[in-house]
């Protein structure tokens, strides 16, 4: 009882902390042949140099870290601090995946190996400190994501490589739920052949864990309803090309510039359009291929730009 309770929880009933401790033994069997919970969870505070609370919270989503031994936790750490480089980047990767203490020595030099195929040192510790889940993939699963992303998008061995390294999260995405579909989907929206598909992925590789319907797909529509105010774009074709071109002139804006995926349509994109189109209404120009020059820049260098008081507040701020 004392293990898993909040800090603050003065209030919480008995009963809701059985249920709590009841699901973590459910979820790891070995914790009731564990001699000496609270020496293996007073280690593992001392490791990750986290508070009892955040501890508990690490736990409690892999309580399976309780069944370790204090030899099996030391030694997984040493050899985390090897392969990410320090003890700082070891505590990150398990911060991030509590679960690669649980993986052996063994599993890990198995997929380091494979890793060592395409990257240099200096890349593997980076890839395992920020995406420690590529750990637990099969050789099969890194050969396929691999060949995939150098021959079938035609990155090639170099761009892949440097795309895995930026973004290794790439490598822990499923083929055909993620990788396939989002790739396909690229193509499709932002009517690219192959040749530019892959310049687009090298150059911003993130596109690859973002969701074409929950992220992509929304933003895309929204920068459509913008580029309808540009005058340039409707007068340049026929009626019934107008959603076409607005199509085209908004892949052409993302592709020039990749960055404005990954901004906030309600915190970036739509206010910072909403004040270009008051300016307008006031100077008489929309230039809608020109606003990323607006959407990359930093609050104080846009207000400047559109010589906005310094402290004025943008609409959806």
């Amino acid at each position: 009882f004392t293990l898993f309770k909040e800090d603050d929880d003065n209030n919480t009933k008995s009963l809701k902390k059985v249920k709590e401790i009841s699901r973590l033994f459910a979820a790891a069997p070995g914790l009731a042949r564990q001699n000496d919970l609270y020496s293996i969870f007073s280690i593992l505070s001392a490791r990750l140099c986290t508070s009892n609370h955040s501890t508990r919270s690490i736990v409690r989503r892999v309580p399976i870290l309780l069944t370790l031994s204090a030899t099996k936790i030391s030694n997984r750490f040493a050899h985390l601090d090897k392969i990410c480089g320090s003890h700082t980047s070891a505590v990150k990767a398990v911060k991030r995946y509590p679960q690669v203490l649980t993986l052996s020595k063994k599993k890990i030099d198995f997929t380091i190996q494979k890793l060592g195929e395409w990257l240099d040192p200096s890349a593997i510790e980076s890839v395992c400190t920020q995406c420690p889940s590529v750990l637990t993939r099969s050789h099969k699963h890194l050969d396929a994501t691999f060949d995939f992303l150098s021959n079938e998008l035609g990155l090639g061995p170099t761009r892949t490589a440097a795309v895995i390294r930026r973004r290794p999260q790439a490598l822990s995405l499923s083929l055909e739920k993620n990788l396939k579909p989002i790739t396909l989907w690229l193509r499709v929206r932002l009517f690219l052949d192959t040749p530019r598909l892959a310049q687009f992925i090298h150059s911003y590789p993130t596109v690859l864990g973002l969701s074409p319907t929950k992220n992509l797909g929304p933003k895309l529509d929204l920068l459509k309803t913008y580029a309808r105010h540009d005058p340039i774009i409707i007068d340049t074709f026929a009626s019934h090309d107008k959603d076409l071109a607005l199509s085209r002139a908004v892949a052409r804006l993302v592709t020039d510039c990749p960055a404005v995926l990954g901004y906030s349509r309600s915190r970036r994109i739509q206010p910072r359009l909403e004040a270009l189109l008051s300016a307008r209404h006031q100077q008489g120009i929309f230039s809608f291929l020109a606003i990323s020059s607006y959407l990359t820049v930093s609050d104080a260098t846009f207000r400047s730009k559109l010589g906005l008081p310094g402290q004025a507040a943008l609409k959806n701020e």
